[in-house]
């Protein structure tokens, strides 16, 4: 069974390294938001070795996350957007 693993944050620093690693993985398909979806597109295009190639997607927090989460049904969900100074 393939697990959905949606990484917010997908094309930066921190949720590129987990997006590169975990798309390795043929179990997992890799969904890659951020607030820019031309940046993630280029992300996963720029990514040769993965087992499953990574699938872009734009996740803008002003609009309705549960409607953008219910399309993309993730099984997992990684947050790695920052800035990360002002999060608990």
């Amino acid at each position: 069974m393939t697990a959905r693993i949606l990484i917010i944050g997908g094309y930066g620093n921190f949720g590129g390294f987990i997006s590169r690693t975990l798309a390795r993985d043929p179990d997992m398909q890799v969904i890659v938001a951020g607030r820019s979806l031309g940046k993630a597109d280029a992300f996963c295009r720029a990514i040769t070795d993965a087992a499953t190639p990574p699938v872009p997607a734009a996740l803008n927090i002003q609009g309705n996350i549960a409607v953008a989460l219910r399309d993309i049904a993730p099984d997992i969900i990684i947050h790695c957007s920052g800035p990360f100074q002002n999060q608990g």
